[in-house]
C-alpha cells in the first residue's frame, strides 16, 4: 500500500507516519510519501519526483488549507493524476473545488464522506482509520476500520490546565486585578500538540504582568467537524453582559478571519460582518511562519510567498 499526501498550506501530516508504523507493526506493508505545495511550487524537481510517486501510488490525498488557488501547480498535479488514473481525494474549503475533483475518487459517497471526515477531523485516531480504510478498500486486507473520533473544534488552552478546555475553568485561574490578553490560535496546532510557540507567547505575556487567555478554534463553521466558527465563538465566549472578557486580542492566525468566518462562492455581495468591532479592544496581529525556523533563517528572502500572502497581506482585510 502506497499513500501519497500533499499538504497545501497545511504542511506534512505527522499522523500518517505514526499510523503507518502502527500498521506495519501488525504486518501490513505501507509506504507514505509526503510533500507540500510550497515545495512543489518552488522546486520543479520536487514536482517531478512526487508525480513519479503518484504514478505508483494506490491513492493520493491533497489537503488544501482554504482554496487550491494558493497551490500554483495544482492544475498540473490534477492533470498528472487523471493521466495516471490513480484514485485521489482533494480536500478544500471551497465546495465547488471539491465537486470539480469528485470524479477523481472512484468510490461511493459513503467512502467519500468517510475519507473527507478523516481528513477534516484529523488527529492520530482518524488518520489511522483512513489508513486502515485504504488497506481494506484498496489493498483487500481483512481489517476492521474504527469509527470516527471527534476532537474538540474550539476551546481554551493553558499549559497549567492540560486537557481542560471549558471557559469557566480558565476564567477562574485569571487574576481579576490584571489585564487579560486573549491569544487566538488555530485548532490545528492544539490537536497536533504543536504549542511550543504559543507557550512561549503565554510566558512572555504573563511575565509582563498580564493574564493570558489562549483559545483555539476553526474560523469557518463546518457541519462535518461540528465547528461553530469564529464569529459565534467570539459572541458566546469573549463577550459577557455586553463587554469583552479580554483587554487585548493577539492573533496568531493568518488570512482574513472576518472573510473566512462566512465563506462563500463569490455570489454574496454584502460585506461580511466585522465581529471584532463587538469586542472593542485592540487587535494585534503576530506574524507566524509555515516553515521551520531553519528554513526561514537560511532563506535570503525571509518569508515565503505563501507566508507573505497569508500572514501579512490577508490579515490587512481585517483592519
Amino acid at each position: 500500500m502506497k499513500i501519497v499526501f500533499i499538504g497545501a498550506g497545511t504542511g506534512e501530516n505527522p499522523w500518517l507516519v505514526r499510523a503507518a508504523q502502527e500498521c506495519r507493526d501488525t504486518g501490513m506493508s505501507i509506504e507514505i510519501i509526503q510533500g507540500t505545495s510550497e515545495q512543489i511550487d518552488s522546486e520543479e524537481k520536487k514536482f517531478i519526483e512526487l508525480a513519479g510517486h503518484i504514478q505508483q501510488a494506490d491513492i493520493l490525498i491533497v489537503s488544501n488549507h482554504g482554496s487550491a488557488t494558493y497551490f500554483k501547480k495544482f492544475d498540473r498535479l490534477i492533470a498528472a493524476v487523471r493521466n495516471s488514473r490513480v484514485p485521489a481525494f482533494v480536500s478544500s474549503s471551497v465546495p465547488e473545488e471539491m465537486k470539480d475533483c469528485r470524479s477523481l475518487f472512484p468510490f461511493p459517497d459513503d467512502d467519500y464522506d468517510f475519507v473527507h471526515s478523516c481528513i477534516e477531523l484529523g488527529g492520530p485516531a482518524n488518520t489511522k482509520s483512513f489508513v486502515l480504510w485504504a488497506c481494506k478498500t484498496l489493498g483487500g486486507v481483512q481489517v476492521d476500520v474504527p469509527p470516527l473520533q471527534y476532537p474538540p473544534t474550539e476551546g481554551f488552552y493553558h499549559p497549567s490546565l492540560p486537557g481542560v478546555i471549558d471557559l469557566q475553568s480558565h476564567l477562574q485561574r485569571l487574576d481579576p486585578g490584571k489585564p487579560t490578553a486573549g491569544i487566538l490560535l488555530h485548532q490545528y496546532y492544539y490537536v497536533r500538540e504543536n504549542l511550543v510557540a504559543i507557550d512561549a507567547l503565554i510566558a512572555a505575556v504573563e511575565a509582563k504582568g498580564m493574564n493570558a487567555l489562549p483559545f483555539f478554534l476553526v474560523t469557518s463553521p463546518n457541519p462535518t467537524t461540528g465547528s461553530i466558527g469564529i464569529r459565534r465563538f467570539v459572541d458566546e465566549n469573549l463577550i459577557m453582559e455586553g463587554r469583552a472578557t479580554i483587554d487585548v486580542l493577539v492573533m496568531t492566525m493568518g488570512f482574513s478571519q472576518i472573510t473566512l468566518s462566512d465563506p462563500n462562492d463569490g455570489t454574496k455581495m454584502d460585506p461580511v460582518y466585522n465581529f471584532f468591532s463587538d469586542l472593542n479592544v485592540p487587535v494585534l496581529q503576530t506574524m507566524s511562519m509555515i516553515r521551520s525556523y531553519d528554513a526561514w533563517y537560511n532563506d535570503n528572502e525571509g518569508l515565503s510567498a505563501m507566508e507573505i500572502s497569508s500572514m501579512v497581506i490577508w490579515p490587512e482585510f481585517d483592519a
